[in-house]
C-alpha cells in the first residue's frame, strides 16, 4: 500500500511539474542569410534589394525591403503571448543605396500612381524598418497549431543610405497554457491524417516538432463492406471523406460522382441545399448555413474534401472584405477555413483584416464545380472521371 501511495505522489508530482513547465513555455527557431544570396538592381535611381524567399514589404512610400514570412508549430492548446529575439549578427553592407519607395498593391494588369518617398522617413537616421521579428498571428489547420511571423532581415538608416544584413538571427515564440476554442475532427482515416502531417511539415520551420505537437485524432480505417452513413453528420456508422453540395436539379447527376469516388476507396455523398437548410437552419444567410453542415461534416463524418457543385449563383460565394486590391473579393476559402464565423465583430463585413480573426489555413479542401444544370454537370463529372482513370 505504500509504494502504490508513494508511485501516485510521484505521478501527481511529474504531472504537476509537465503542466508548469508548459503554462509559460516557448518554441525557439534561428534563421540565417547570406551575403551572396543579397541582390540589389537599381533603376531610375532607386535601389531595389531582394533576398531567397523573402517578399517586398508594402507599407506605401516606405523603404521596400524584404520580409521573410515564417511559421511555427506550437502544442494545441496554449495561448501566444509574443516573440523575443535571442540573438543575432548583423553586418554593414558597402556603398551607399537609395531604396525604392514601396508602392501600392494592385490587380494584375492595373497600374496605380507613383508614390514619391516618405519624407519623414528617407530623411531620418533611425533604423527602418525598426524591427527585427514580429508576430503577426497564429492560426489552426487540421487540429495543428501555427504561429505566423515576419522576420526582417535587411535594416536601413535612410538619411546615411546604408544598409545592414542580419546574417544570424535566433528568436523564441513565447506562450502560454490555455484552453482554446478551435474546430478539430473527432475521427479521420489513418491515411488522411497524414496528409495533413505533410502538408504541416512542408509549412513550418521547425517540422521536427511536428509529430510531437500533433493532435489526437481517433483514426479510422478505409470501407469495410456496404457504407453505412447516417443521414447527418455523426460519429456513428461510417467515415465520409468527400462531401458534394449541390441543388435539387444536379444531385442525381453528382450521385454517380459520388459512386464512383465510394467505389475507388473515397466514401462520398451528395447533400443538397434544401436538405443543408432545413437541418441547419440558423445561419445568418445561406453561404453561414452550407458553411455550418461542412464544419459538422469534418468534425464527426471526419470529411476532408468538398465539391461545390454549382456556379455562385447556385451556391453563394462569401464577398470577403480587402484592404489591398478593392473593397470586396469572392473567395470560397470561406468554407475551408472553418475556424471562427469570419465576422467576430458582427457588422455586415466578413474577413476583415485583423478584426474578424480569420487565419486562412484550411480545415478542409474545397473546389467548386462551375455548372449550372444537370447538362452541364454530367459533362463535368465526365471529364474529371476520364482525367483522374489517365492519371
Amino acid at each position: 500500500m505504500r509504494s502504490r501511495r508513494l508511485f501516485k505522489i510521484g505521478l501527481a508530482i511529474f504531472f504537476s511539474a509537465f503542466c508548469v513547465s508548459l503554462s509559460f513555455a516557448n518554441t525557439a527557431s534561428h534563421l540565417s542569410f547570406s551575403r551572396s544570396d543579397f541582390v540589389i538592381f537599381t533603376e531610375k535611381g532607386f535601389d531595389t534589394v531582394t533576398l531567397p524567399r523573402c517578399l517586398p514589404s508594402e507599407k506605401v512610400g516606405a523603404p521596400q525591403l524584404p520580409v521573410r514570412g515564417v511559421s511555427l508549430i506550437v502544442p494545441q492548446d496554449v495561448r501566444v503571448t509574443g516573440v523575443k529575439v535571442l540573438s543575432f549578427k548583423k553586418a554593414k553592407l558597402d556603398g551607399s543605396y537609395n531604396v525604392i519607395p514601396a508602392q501600392p498593391v494592385v490587380p494584375i494588369g492595373e497600374t496605380a500612381p507613383w508614390v514619391e518617398p516618405d519624407e519623414e522617413i528617407y530623411n531620418s537616421n533611425n533604423p527602418f524598418p525598426g524591427k527585427l521579428v514580429e508576430l503577426t498571428g497564429d492560426g489552426y489547420m487540421g487540429g495543428y497549431h501555427i504561429v505566423n511571423l515576419l522576420v526582417y532581415p535587411v535594416e536601413y538608416i535612410p538619411a546615411k543610405k546604408e544598409l545592414y544584413l542580419y546574417t544570424e538571427v535566433s528568436f523564441e515564440v513565447q506562450y502560454q497554457a490555455t484552453l482554446r476554442d478551435y474546430v478539430k475532427p473527432n475521427r479521420m482515416s489513418t491515411e488522411n491524417q497524414k496528409i495533413y502531417k505533410r502538408a504541416v511539415k512542408n509549412l513550418v520551420e521547425n517540422p521536427m516538432d511536428v509529430e510531437i505537437y500533433a493532435p489526437f485524432i481517433k483514426a479510422t480505417s478505409g470501407i469495410k463492406g456496404k457504407l453505412d452513413i447516417k443521414g447527418s453528420p455523426s460519429l456513428e456508422g461510417s467515415s465520409v471523406e468527400y462531401v458534394i453540395i449541390t441543388n435539387d436539379e444536379m444531385a442525381s447527376a453528382f450521385q454517380q460522382l459520388a459512386d464512383w469516388k465510394t467505389k475507388k476507396g473515397t466514401p462520398a455523398v451528395v447533400k443538397t441545399i434544401s436538405w443543408i437548410q432545413v437541418n441547419y437552419p440558423n445561419g445568418c444567410d445561406l453561404a453561414e448555413t452550407i458553411r455550418n453542415f461542412i464544419r459538422d461534416a469534418y468534425q464527426n463524418w471526419g470529411t476532408v474534401w468538398v465539391l461545390l457543385g454549382g456556379d455562385t449563383d447556385i451556391i453563394p460565394t462569401r464577398y470577403a472584405h480587402s484592404d489591398f486590391v478593392a473593397n470586396y473579393i469572392l473567395t470560397d476559402l470561406y468554407f475551408s477555413d472553418l475556424d471562427g464565423n469570419w465576422n467576430q465583430n458582427g457588422d455586415a463585413e466578413f474577413g476583415e483584416a485583423f478584426v474578424d480573426n480569420v487565419d486562412f489555413y484550411p480545415e478542409v479542401f474545397v473546389g467548386r464545380a462551375p455548372v449550372h444544370n444537370s447538362v452541364e454537370a454530367s459533362s463535368f463529372i465526365t471529364k474529371l472521371v476520364i482525367t483522374q482513370v489517365i492519371k
